[in-house]
């Protein structure tokens, strides 16, 4: 499934999606309880780790597609956990 793909579903299920965040728009959306997810591949986090710990702190969540899919086909948000991805960390 490509992006649009996702993002069609995402939108048809109630969700919103954008294509970038400010972090005023972050503060304001997790102050009202609304959850913040970046669908993303490992590779994606593993080469902007700088900015994926940023976000982190914020409380902004990232997980695989899956994550999404999974929810939906459950109707239910499903554990973080399983899905999240991170940086790997370098073994010197």
């Amino acid at each position: 499934m490509d992006n649009q793909e996702l993002r069609t579903l995402i939108t048809l299920c109630g969700g919103h999606t954008c294509s970038s965040l400010r972090t005023d728009q972050v503060t304001r959306w997790t102050a009202q309880g609304k959850m913040i997810v970046v669908l993303c591949e490992q590779s994606y986090v593993q080469e902007r780790q700088d900015k994926y710990w940023k976000c982190v702190e914020l409380g902004i969540r990232f997980c695989s597609p899956e994550f999404i899919i999974e929810s939906i086909a459950q109707y239910q948000v499903q554990d973080y956990g399983i899905y999240e991805e991170e940086p790997q960390q370098d073994d010197e």
